[in-house]
């Protein structure tokens, strides 16, 4: 008898499995179902690329069927690593594979896991290949190549491996792959970059790629840093959180049993610089202060964050096992068990142990009353600082909840820092949390000023930074530093100067490292939570509901308010209209910019019909030509430009103005060859000529008038010539 069809509905990303409908996990590998947009979507991702060597020599020494066997255990084994690290397997070949990182679900750290999955890979490869040359005589070597940028991602045709990537840096990372040596990993520069203080690089090297006129920027990945993180390089000064440093220090000069200090805020608020800062003046005063931290790569791994903060309270970071277990047992002489179960819990066991009989909470219990007996022998005051504690496993947080909120407790000092989304147990047992606010703009402006330096011309561009920024320290740094790297700014940190004219400057966009952060927030949300966001962005910075409900209007209460409480967006008024707007404009761009355009234009024509809709046409008419304008609808736009300007002529002079212009920018890009289109050239800078006269001078009007007098002879149009030289008359009178 056979049993019953189970409808299938996609494949999982990590191993090619049919999925079940409904399901959120892969029946084969566990991996959890990831809901990828069938129309794509843009995404900032790291994509990998393996190949044998010399495939060809080994199809010649081997007979085919043992072939396909060493090959199909190499791509199982790698693409284990690549689902290990949160990779997405997109394509085998013959000899080799493609794999993304950053997608479908955005990673802030897609560069770093990609590094530690190709070293997993290359090493993975080397213990296969070791197998092969005794059983067959026969090596294998790999090559791998990464590089990173944006793509476009989406499922393309039928079955397994059908969800992809397309894109320029899909081509790059193959090209790294080819010139990678045997055996090693390259990098584009553009990754090297993304994970600079987390990874040791080899010397830049130029490799000629195809399809490139100039040889690129390469460097060959030799390791990764333990334990370093990319976010938080803190070259700044400290600034504004001298209020929260006076609250932190006075939980440690009071003294008393231990306390459980929480310090949240949103991805680059200054949570670890504050930190640094703490444990820096505590360290000063003779204070006890281990340091550790949470990453995301690690979370589904038992007691790794709890092993990282007993190393670093036991003082045993880089010794191996015999040395490490000694120094342990020296500062702390506890029975066999206790001992057994504390070095499995650092990772630190010789592999000859008998397994112990004793449960998850027996574990947990003795795991706790070990640090509390280890702060006791400690002479001081102990405190213990873990960062990120959103990435905790739940293996250590329930160590560390036991810890502080235990029997027998101790006068230890336990500092987590949290994003605003964290609602595990630790935020539960919480004595003190303190919320990190953005900046205001002065200080924000004074922190630019910081890492730009006080140069005059610099100053400007300062008061841009701080409005890009939002108040948040971490955008600022790298808003600076993508700057410098664009050779926008020249010179060094403190001391930079401008490298080009202010103007030519243009719009201050997303760094990658700022975007890889913004984008993963947004990918935890629920979908339906996320496309509400995503309909908010092609709204602008602030929307009110009734127009969102224009784009979506599933369940629009619990979304939004999911939104509020992930601090992506705020609620500024309840009535007589729900309004709202992004918590951090950097928000909407990454919203925004990661949609597919042909997505946005529909959603801003849907836009720019329903305000159409509501009547009052004059005064929305800005806001209609705009949406227009995003939509392609150019001609369209342009007609909306001028109806706008008609209707602020008698009211507000310089806005009217401002349409007109761009009523001209949009009718240059027409296509030229009919009456019509001359028409829409010749109507706005007929009017930015004749009203030059309630503005004052305006240099562009020499350069408007003699275009005007061309195009007017095309048509024999006399009357906008007349208007226009009346203008000029008045003007100059």
């Amino acid at each position: 008898m056979t049993g019953p069809e189970v409808e299938t509905v996609a494949s999982c990303g990590s191993c090619g499995n049919d999925l079940r409908a409904r399901s959120r996990f892969c029946d084969v590998c566990g991996s959890p179902v990831r809901v990828a947009s069938v129309s794509g979507e843009r995404k900032l991702v790291t994509v990998l690329f393996a190949d044998v060597v010399g495939s060809m020599r080994l199809a010649a020494d081997l007979d085919p069927e043992r072939l396909r066997e060493i090959m199909n255990e190499l791509f199982n084994r790698c693409a284990a690593v690549v689902q290990r690290y949160q990779g997405t397997t997109c394509a085998f070949t013959g000899d080799g594979l493609m794999a993304l990182f950053g997608a479908p679900l955005a990673l802030e750290d897609h560069a770093l896991r990609a590094c530690i999955a190709a070293l997993e890979i290359q090493s993975v490869a080397g213990a296969l290949s070791a197998e092969i040359v005794r059983r067959d005589g026969v090596g294998l070597t790999l090559r791998v190549g990464l590089n990173s940028g944006s793509v476009v991602v989406g499922e393309i045709g039928s079955g397994p491996g059908r969800y992809t990537a397309t894109g320029h840096a899909v081509g790059m990372a193959q090209r790294m792959e080819a010139a990678a040596a045997p055996g090693g990993v390259l990098c584009s520069a553009a990754t090297a970059d993304l994970v600079r203080g987390a990874t040791r690089m080899g010397p830049v090297v130029h490799v000629r790629v195809k399809g490139a006129v100039d040889p690129v920027s390469a460097r060959e990945l030799l390791g990764v840093e333990a334990g370093r993180m990319v976010m938080g390089r803190n070259e700044a000064a400290i600034v504004g959180r001298e209020a929260e440093l006076r609250r932190l220090a006075a939980v440690v000069d009071n003294g008393g049993e231990s306390h459980l200090v929480a310090v949240a805020g949103s991805p680059g608020v200054g949570k670890s610089r504050l930190i640094e800062e703490f444990a820096r003046r505590a360290m000063n005063a003779g204070v006890a202060v281990t340091l550790t931290g949470c990453d995301a790569h690690s979370m589904p791994v038992a007691f790794r964050a709890l092993s990282r903060a007993l190393r670093a309270m036991f003082g045993v970071d880089g010794l191996g096992g015999d040395d490490a277990r000694a120094r342990v047992l020296e500062q702390l002489p506890m029975r066999s068990t206790d001992a057994q179960i504390l070095f499995e819990a650092m990772g630190l066991t010789d592999g000859t142990w008998p397994a112990l009989h004793v449960g998850a909470d027996g574990r947990r219990h003795r795991l706790a009353e070990t640090m509390r007996r280890f702060v006791r022998r400690r002479a001081g005051r102990v405190v213990i600082v873990i960062e990120d504690v959103h990435w905790v496993d739940a293996a250590s947080e329930a160590v560390l909840a036991d810890f502080v909120a235990g029997p027998n407790p101790t006068s230890a000092i336990l500092v987590v820092t949290h994003r605003p989304e964290y609602r595990g147990v630790l935020r539960r047992h919480g004595h003190l949390t303190m919320t990190l606010e953005p900046l205001d703009e002065s200080l924000t402006v004074d922190l630019a000023l910081n890492l730009l330096g006080r140069d005059d011309a610099v100053r400007l561009l300062a008061t841009r930074i701080a409005g890009a920024a939002g108040g948040n320290p971490y955008f600022v740094e790298e808003i600076v530093r993508d700057l410098a790297g664009r050779g926008v700014l020249a010179g060094g940190r403190g001391d930079y100067r401008l490298a080009r004219d202010a103007g030519d400057i243009g719009d201050i966009g997303v760094p990658v490292t700022v975007q890889a952060v913004l984008a993963a927030r947004i990918d935890r949300l629920e979908p339906a939570a996320k496309e509400v966001l995503n309909a908010a962005a092609v709204i602008g910075t602030r929307f009110d509901r009734d127009t969102l409900e224009v784009l979506t209007s599933s369940g629009l209460a619990a979304q939004l308010a999911e939104l509020v409480a992930t601090e992506l967006i705020d609620q500024t008024e309840f009535t007589p209209r729900q309004r709202y707007c992004f918590r951090h404009p950097l928000v909407r761009t990454v919203a925004y910019e990661s949609q597919m355009s042909t997505h946005r234009a529909r959603a801003h024509r849907q836009l720019a019909s329903a305000i159409e809709a509501r009547g009052a046409q004059d005064e929305s008419a800005a806001m209609i030509a705009t949406h227009l304008e995003a939509a392609g609808e150019l001609k369209a736009a342009c007609r909306w430009h001028l109806r706008a300007a008609e209707w602020l002529r008698m009211r507000d002079m310089s806005a009217a103005r401002q349409q007109w212009e761009s009523a001209v920018r949009l009718a240059d890009q027409l296509p030229a060859g009919s009456d019509e289109i001359v028409a829409l050239r010749i109507a706005p800078r007929a009017m930015l000529v004749s009203t030059e006269l309630f503005v004052g001078a305006d240099p562009a009007n020499e350069r408007r008038f003699r275009e005007l007098r061309e195009l007017t002879a095309c048509v024999d149009d006399r009357t906008s010539l007349a208007l226009a030289m009346a203008g000029r008359i008045m003007t100059s009178s």
